[in-house]
């Protein structure tokens, strides 16, 4: 089993590395794969993207377990401020974010969470979503997440999430997964 201690919060060294690894981790995404149709070099457009993400987006906290085998990103609506909405890549994912339409309390997003392919099937997502839910906790927040896969759903399934809305746009349905307490 995962440990807490085995999550780690991301250097400035480690940006790079995480940037690689989130795009490897999305580039198969519906949503990412349908905006980034027709661009010469998606997955370049995905590393830039998740670059300027993880850097810019103000309240953004940034993990990664051990040496880089999973990298999680997290915020708390009370502290997130703007991200990189000027980017090409954010300009064309906002239609499909549908999290803010439906939550006014306090609440913590897991953002971006992926394990590198050669380290899956160990537990490291799993560590991962225990780790989020513990932060919410110990902040009395309700832990959310967005996805554009619904593969993905049996996963949160399993640490207690349900799906709480749903919306598709352009063929793609965007999914809010919510875990009560």
């Amino acid at each position: 089993m995962i440990c807490q201690n085995d999550i780690l919060p991301l250097s400035p060294r480690d940006i790079p590395r995480a940037a690689d690894a989130f795009a490897d981790g999305f580039s198969a995404d519906p949503v990412y794969t349908m905006i980034l149709r027709g661009e010469t070099a998606p997955r370049s457009a995905l590393r830039d993207f998740f670059g300027h993400y993880i850097t810019e987006c103000k309240g953004l906290r940034l993990y990664r377990y051990k040496q880089g085998d999973g990298y999680l990103a997290i915020y708390f609506s009370d502290e997130i401020g703007e991200g990189p909405a000027g980017h090409p890549v954010a300009r064309r994912l906002a239609p499909h974010l549908i999290l803010e339409d439906h939550y006014e309390n306090a609440y913590g997003v897991l953002d971006l969470m992926t394990v590198r392919r050669e380290s899956r099937g160990r537990g490291i997502a799993g560590g991962m979503i225990r780790f989020f839910i513990t932060e919410c906790e110990a902040r009395g927040v309700t832990p959310l997440v967005e996805i554009f896969d619904g593969g993905h759903i049996p996963l949160y399934e399993k640490y207690g999430f349900t799906v709480a809305h749903q919306k598709t746009v352009d063929g793609v349905t965007t999914y809010v997964l919510e875990k009560r307490k």
